[in-house]
Formats: C-alpha cells, sequence, structure tokens
C-alpha cells in the first residue's frame, strides 16, 4: 500500500514538472501590471522621437526640414545629445522627391519652440555620424576615425591630428597622462600645458591607468587626481599649482566624494594543489608560493571645497582587526551608504605551511553614524536594485525619477534564465511619497499578441533604441 501512495505521488509530481516544462506554470499574466500609473504632462524625448511618459501620442522629432529651399526627409539617425533645451541629432537625409545620394549632416532640435535649426552637413569626406562634444561656440564631430571641430555656422574649424583616445576629456579639456607626466589642453587651443610629474612606481602596480575629477565650484576650478591609483593631486588651474592631498607611496581609489586611501602591501603565502594520476589514480599535492598586492592601513576620506581649497576630511580608519584587510573597492548608495567588498588574506596552519587564501568580505558603512557593520548586500545585489537603477541610470523631471528595467516573465524553459522570455519596463518613482508606478510595459511582440485580454502600455520606438544599463542610449524628459 505505503508503494502504490509513493508511485501516485511521484506521478503526480512528474505530471506537474510536466505541465511546467510543456505549457508553462508562470504565464505573462502575472508579470504585465494591472494598473499603470496616471500621465504627470511630462514628455519622454529619445533618439527622434517624443511621447508622453504613459507610451501614447507618439511622434517623430524631425522627420522633414529645410535648408536654403531645399526640403530633406529623415533616412536614419545616427546619434542624439541632449543639451538643456535643444536635441543634437546626426542624420542621414535626403532631398524629397529625388533619387540623390543620401547625406549625412546634424541638425539641432529646439524642444520648446520645436524648430529643427540645421547645422552641418558632410563635407570633404567628413560626414556627421557621432557627436564628440557640445560647447556654446562649437561642435566637436566623429567619422571613424576622424575627429573635427565645426562652429554653429557649419564652418570646419580644425581637424585633430592628436589621437584624441589617449586623453581624458573632463569638463572643457583633455587630459593627457604620457610618460608620468600630466598635461592638458583645450578644444580651442591645441598646445599642451604640463601640470605636474609622478615618479616610477615602485609598488609593482605598473599601468598608466589614472582616476580625474573635474572640479568648478565653490570657487574652485581644478583637477582632482590619482595617478596609477596611487597618491592623490589637486592641479589649480586658477592658480596653475599643485598641491599634493596624498603622498604618492598610498594607493588611492575615488567614488564620487569619497575617497580610500591605504599603504600598498604584498602578502606571500602558499596553495596546494591536489591532483589524481592513473593508472591506480594515486593521489598526490603540490605545493607553490604566490604573492598577492593589496592595500593595507586604509582610512577613508570625503572632499571638501570652500575659501581654503579641495580638503579632505578623514571620515574612518579602518584599524583594530580591519587593519590588514583592503577597502579598495566600494560604491556609494542610492542613500548615501558605501557599500565596501573588502578583500583579506587568511593563512592557515602557519607554523607548518603558510597556506593561505584571498576571501571577500562585504561591509557597509553609514556616513551619518560613521559605523562601518557586516551586511548581507554585496556590490553586485546593491547595483541590482531599484534605487541603484534610478541613481545611475535614471532621468528626473520636477519630482519625479524615471528609469526602465528589464522584467522576467512567462517562459516553458523556466530552469535557464538566459533563455526567459523579458520585458521592458519604464518605472516612475515619486520622490516625495515614495511610490513608485509602471508607467510602460513591452513584452515580446508574440506574447502581447496572445494576451488581448490584457493591456500593454508602450512606445515602441522608445523601448527600440533605448536599452537599459547602457550608457550609450539616452533618453531625457520634459514637461513640455
Amino acid at each position: 500500500m505505503k508503494m502504490k501512495k509513493f508511485f501516485a505521488s511521484l506521478l503526480a509530481t512528474v505530471t506537474a514538472l510536466s505541465c511546467c516544462l510543456f505549457s508553462g506554470c508562470m504565464r505573462i499574466e502575472w508579470a504585465v501590471p494591472k494598473k499603470y500609473g496616471d500621465w504627470d504632462g511630462n514628455y519622454i524625448y529619445c533618439e527622434n522621437m517624443r511621447c508622453k511618459t504613459t507610451g501614447e501620442d507618439e511622434e517623430r522629432l524631425v522627420e522633414i526640414f529645410e535648408k536654403d529651399g531645399i526640403k530633406y526627409e529623415v533616412k536614419e539617425t545616427f546619434e542624439t545629445e541632449y543639451v538643456n533645451d535643444y536635441v543634437y541629432l546626426c542624420l542621414n537625409v535626403r532631398e524629397m522627391n529625388t533619387e540623390e545620394t543620401e547625406i549625412s549632416c546634424l541638425v539641432r532640435y529646439n524642444i520648446k519652440e520645436k524648430k529643427t535649426e540645421p547645422i552641418y552637413f558632410e563635407t570633404d569626406g567628413f560626414e556627421a555620424k557621432k557627436i564628440y562634444k557640445v560647447s556654446d561656440s562649437f561642435i566637436v564631430l566623429k567619422d571613424g576615425e576622424k575627429i573635427f571641430r565645426i562652429d554653429y555656422s557649419g564652418n570646419i574649424i580644425n581637424v585633430e591630428t592628436e589621437d584624441l583616445y589617449k586623453f581624458e576629456k573632463v569638463g572643457d579639456y583633455l587630459v593627457s597622462f604620457q610618460n608620468g607626466r600630466f598635461s592638458y589642453r583645450t578644444w580651442e587651443d591645441v598646445t599642451m600645458h604640463d601640470m605636474f610629474t609622478v615618479s616610477n612606481n615602485s609598488s609593482g602596480v605598473s599601468s598608466s591607468y589614472f582616476e580625474i575629477r573635474y572640479i568648478e565650484e565653490a570657487g574652485q576650478k581644478g583637477f582632482l587626481i590619482t595617478a596609477r591609483r596611487q597618491g592623490l593631486w589637486y592641479y589649480d588651474l586658477l592658480k596653475d599649482e599643485t598641491r599634493v592631498l596624498i603622498d604618492s607611496n598610498k594607493v588611492c581609489s575615488i567614488v564620487e566624494d569619497y575617497i580610500v586611501a591605504g599603504s600598498v602591501t604584498k602578502k606571500t603565502f602558499q596553495r596546494c594543489v591536489v591532483t589524481s594520476s592513473p593508472p591506480f589514480w594515486t593521489r598526490s599535492e603540490s605545493w607553490y608560493t604566490t604573492s598577492y598586492i593589496m592595500a593595507t592601513h586604509c582610512s577613508l576620506y570625503k572632499i571638501k571645497l570652500g575659501e581654503d581649497g579641495v580638503v579632505l576630511e578623514k571620515y574612518y580608519d579602518f584599524n583594530g582587526k580591519h587593519l590588514e584587510k583592503d577597502f579598495m573597492t566600494f560604491i556609494v548608495a542610492f542613500d548615501g551608504k558605501l557599500y565596501f567588498t573588502a578583500e583579506e588574506v587568511v593563512l592557515e596552519n602557519v607554523s607548518i605551511s603558510k597556506e593561505g587564501e584571498v576571501k571577500f568580505i562585504d561591509y557597509c558603512f553609514d556616513p551619518e553614524t560613521r559605523k562601518l557593520s557586516r551586511t548581507n548586500s554585496d556590490i553586485i545585489s546593491v547595483k541590482k536594485s531599484k534605487e541603484w537603477l534610478m541613481k545611475t541610470y535614471g532621468v528626473v523631471c520636477d519630482k519625479y525619477i524615471y528609469y526602465v528595467d528589464e522584467m522576467v516573465y512567462d517562459t516553458n524553459k523556466w530552469y535557464l534564465y538566459w533563455d526567459s522570455d523579458k520585458a521592458d519596463v519604464l518605472y516612475r518613482y515619486d520622490a516625495i511619497s515614495g511610490k513608485t508606478e509602471i508607467m510602460q510595459f513591452m513584452a515580446r511582440e508574440e506574447d502581447m499578441k496572445n494576451a488581448e485580454d490584457l493591456e500593454f502600455r508602450y512606445a515602441k520606438s522608445f523601448f527600440e533604441y533605448y536599452r537599459p544599463f547602457s550608457y550609450e542610449s539616452k533618453f531625457t524628459v520634459k514637461s513640455y
């Protein structure tokens, strides 16, 4: 009797699993919102389109425009850039009612006045394919490897001869770090101006990587720089002078207004590799010595600006049991808290073999209480939160923050996440009430056709162009 009950139970389980596998237990019904957020009077601008934040009233910004009495129709949009109330668009166009060859151009669309101003048409092999920099007096365009600067009359001012990939774009400046020397130039003046030189690094970190922050507020104008993640300097553009904020024998990491500095330490320990060999699969151990370079004796600082210039306020010393841990990897979350993934070399059997391994431990630091505590929220999980999406990719308009995320829904392959179907979802967060609502929801086209009784609300061209988690695709929101 017990055996019959067992097989009956087993059969029911197999039948249920089969239903999940072949018909799909979780269907799209649970994912589609029962209610969407009401229209707030705002509009989304994305690529060459505009729609209400609800996805309704979708329209193209620039379809036809006129230049010198000739009408052009838009065939393709290469890139867009949003600056204040303007949308700059690199387009492929053709004269209307002709079979003329398509040409590239740059136009500027005034959001408030809904007018299109043609700025540049390709000439002498210089096509308008990518916007590199927009200024009040000039625009820098990129065509393959060619980078050129134009004025608002469409004249080419100059063509760059330098390889700009070796520069960092910072504000209105281009900063270079070559052979230990920092220098800068402007777009208008190609003359390089030396700032300071750093000595070769002897700690084992040999890359030429550097971090830089442009500061122009509180009467300050300059660059905050760390080279090879070692040392911290502030170069004052107004006074043409350099101040050392952290010595070059320290390793630094800058995230927003926070800096962690520590001493470079080389940890040496042994690792054991166990292998088995035929024909008798005899077990053998192989020991090898390895070294791990990390930062220890770390401290946390915050950047402060004032009449005395740029200063660092010490927020926390990672001492005591944290003294030998590396706290260089961290992020600043939406609520202002800092999340660290600390590294620690842990030695075992020290008296015999000095066997060791690198362990990773997650911590949270509250700047208000200045307390550090262990946390189950690692950096990866924090970056998956809606708060992080709002902070990193969100677009602010009035009291609202808009952001796009993906939602996994019904699939017959429920056991494979990467084979799941995903919907694109536009969320709206109310910064005053703290309420989050879904404004648009677009699932796979076939699924939406098969679920006619459900309400799908979206602007198709918005989701076709904008991809979540990408700095390349952008959108903006305006109240007009």
